[in-house]
Formats: structure tokens, C-alpha cells, sequence
């Protein structure tokens, strides 16, 4: 008997997974639900409650979808968070869409180097855990505005 478990042993040894070969964002693919909440910011220069520092939040718009969140290149996965597009990149003229193409860390962090910065524009992502996506983005168009993504993506179980 002690034969069959060191032979066993041995052969888990010199053929078991090398800890290489097990990519960390398998955790956080799957088929999810996303809720992606849109507005847009304008200036205002008046005195009411929904003017704040100088900001009123308009035009505010909730789209649902149903996606996979899959794997692409060696760091990064594939989100896909809407149908739309949230515009061009001056800097670059390329179309910012609602599927991005994110590095995703090991400790869960989404980053998005190629997201125009500056200005209005931001991005910030994370995984909760592995069931939960959270991504919030602002994509300013102009001195006077910018629109505003708030972005939940639960796992579908």
C-alpha cells in the first residue's frame, strides 16, 4: 500500500501543474450582469439644490446587459459593459467604447493606461471579491461638461 502512494506521489510530482501555468484571472471570468448609470455634468451658475460647486447632474440614463468577461492577451480580460460608445479620444482619435480591454492585477484592480487622462477623465475599477465588478469612469467633452459611468457587474451563477 505505501508502494501505490509514493508511486502516486512521485507521479503528481514530475507531471502535477507547475504554479506557472495557473493565470490568476481565471477567478474573475464568467458570465455577468452589468447595470451601467450614466449622466451627463453641466455647469450652472445658479442657486438651486441640484446645482452643486458649480455642477448639475442631467440626463440620467441606466442600460442593463448581460456579458462574458473573458480573457484577452496576457494580463488583461475583455469587459464589455454596454452597447454604446462614450467617445473619441482627442489625443489618440480613437472611438472610446463600452467594451474596454482592462489589465487586470492579481489583487483584483482593473487599469486601463490607454483611457485619455486629464481634465474630467478618470478611470477606476476593481473586483469585489470574484463576483463583482465595480467601474467608475468620467469622460470630459468639453470645458463646460462631462459624462459620468457608474458601472456594477454581479456574476451570474
Amino acid at each position: 500500500m505505501k508502494k501505490y502512494f509514493l508511486f502516486s506521489f512521485l507521479v503528481l510530482m514530475v507531471f502535477g501543474c507547475d504554479p506557472e501555468d495557473v493565470d490568476y484571472r481565471q477567478l474573475y471570468v464568467g458570465s455577468f450582469d452589468f447595470m451601467c448609470i450614466k449622466s451627463t455634468m453641466v455647469m450652472c451658475y445658479d442657486t438651486t439644490n441640484d446645482c452643486v460647486n458649480g455642477w448639475k447632474e442631467l440626463w440620467v440614463d441606466t442600460n442593463y446587459i448581460e456579458s462574458y468577461v473573458d480573457l484577452y492577451n496576457s494580463n488583461r480580460i475583455k469587459i464589455q459593459f454596454g452597447d454604446a460608445i462614450i467617445g473619441i479620444n482627442v489625443d489618440t482619435d480613437d472611438t472610446i467604447k463600452q467594451t474596454i480591454f482592462p489589465i487586470l492585477l492579481d489583487n483584483g484592480d482593473i487599469n486601463l493606461p490607454e483611457y485619455p487622462i486629464g481634465g474630467h477623465n478618470y478611470f477606476i475599477g476593481k473586483y469585489i471579491g470574484h463576483d463583482t465588478i465595480e467601474i467608475n469612469l468620467q469622460y470630459g467633452y468639453s470645458a463646460g461638461g462631462y459624462d459620468k459611468y457608474k458601472v456594477i457587474g454581479t456574476r451570474m451563477h
